[in-house]
């Protein structure tokens, strides 16, 4: 009953709406209003989509931080020096270590198992060092031809373990 009633009340009002004639002041103030809404609804994409991409980037830091955690001491090296463009000294890579989160006591009182590490990963064909320098190895190894680091992201990562 009600539904009837509504759709009679709907075609009263669009028959007596499709008599009228509206200004065209009005029906330009209307369009003017629309495109305004139109660009105001352009940048609130925008900008909504400028949040989604900022809210993205800071799930993907999270996740990244939590596989840090997760990595080996060894595994770490390898990642942090995957993010460098060349050879860089071993004292700057400690520090954009700790700059970038991860845990340094776990490299033991006065990081010497830092320095272990990166003597074992040097004799591994990991790493490459030159002076107080140090760079990774990309590519394949030169001694065993086989890929050199691929990064601690891999599925398989137990080949970049030192230990055991």
């Amino acid at each position: 009953m009600i539904n009837v009633y509504h759709n009679q009340l709907r075609d009263v009002i669009f028959m007596n709406l499709s008599s009228v004639t509206f200004p065209p002041e009005i029906i330009a103030e209307w369009e003017r209003a629309a495109d305004e809404l139109v660009q105001k609804i352009e940048r609130d994409k925008l900008l909504l989509s400028s949040y989604q991409r900022r809210l993205a980037a800071i799930r993907v830091l999270a996740r990244k931080s939590e596989i840090r955690s997760e990595m080996s001491p060894s595994e770490a090296i390898l990642f942090y020096l995957e993010q460098l463009d060349g050879p860089i000294s071993q004292a700057k890579l400690r520090e954009h270590m700790y700059e970038c989160g991860y845990q340094m006591e776990n490299f033991g009182e006065a990081y010497r198992y830092f320095y272990t590490l990166l003597s074992r990963l040097e004799r591994r064909g990991k790493v490459l060092r030159e002076g107080d320098e140090v760079s990774l190895v990309r590519g394949p190894d030169p001694t065993t031809g086989r890929p050199g680091y691929s990064g601690p992201l891999r599925q398989d990562t137990s080949a970049l373990s030192l230990r055991g």
